[in-house]
């Protein structure tokens, strides 16, 4: 029950990040240059990271899992991975504005900041999506995308120089994704699409 309840919250508040991020901007230009972000976006962003803690630290200790263990069962796993998710899009649009910047263009300190807060996030859900497919589920495919998704976005960081040095195993991280999708990937699916686009991402960062 109290992982139910753990699980339904989440989901709420994963629409909330949603609905705040995304439809309540619909439409509207803000205008800024793009070495920073609207402070707007910066106080926005610290309020759903606060509620995100909050909905963690929350957890009751008996099914609370230890983001900075390896090795989850399904349901430990189950909840980093919805925290690990919020927080990658929490922060998500400071990783994309960071790694837009034109050589030689100082970021703003609060934006890199942020950055690095995605970076984690995608580590950590990279960490524990692989507690959560170890057997076939409806959400296999689910899970399978957010892996391509988080690798892809450690990937761009490489090619950032304010992000770079948070990334430098960012091969290992590749492989290690790589591997996670191989193992439900099967010909002509979606998933071995997926598989593809790693693999080619991550030739492409050999000759680097």
């Amino acid at each position: 029950m109290l992982r139910w309840l753990a699980n339904i919250s989440s989901r709420r508040l994963l629409n909330r990040i949603h609905y705040v991020l995304y439809d309540t901007y619909q439409g509207v230009t803000i205008n800024t240059d793009s070495s920073g972000a609207p402070t707007s976006q910066f106080g926005i962003s610290q309020e759903l990271n606060h509620q995100l803690h909050a909905w963690y630290d929350l957890l009751p200790s008996a099914i609370k899992p230890d983001p900075d263990h390896d090795g989850h069962g399904l349901d430990d796993a189950i909840l980093l991975m919805r925290f690990h998710a919020a927080g990658d899009i929490i922060h998500r649009p400071f990783l994309l504005q960071a790694c837009a910047l034109s050589a030689g263009e100082k970021p703003d300190a609060r934006m890199v900041e942020n950055a690095k807060r995605c970076l984690y996030h995608c580590r950590g859900y990279l960490n524990a999506v692989q507690g959560a497919l170890t057997k076939l589920s409806a959400s296999v495919e689910i899970f399978v995308h957010s892996t391509m998704a988080v690798v892809l976005l450690l990937t761009f960081a490489s090619f950032s120089p304010a992000l770079a040095p948070e990334v430098g195993d960012v091969k290992q991280l590749q492989v290690q994704a790589a591997a996670i999708i191989q193992s439900w990937s099967f010909p002509e699916s979606s998933i071995e699409t997926m598989l593809s686009i790693v693999r080619t991402v991550r030739v492409k960062c050999l000759g680097r």
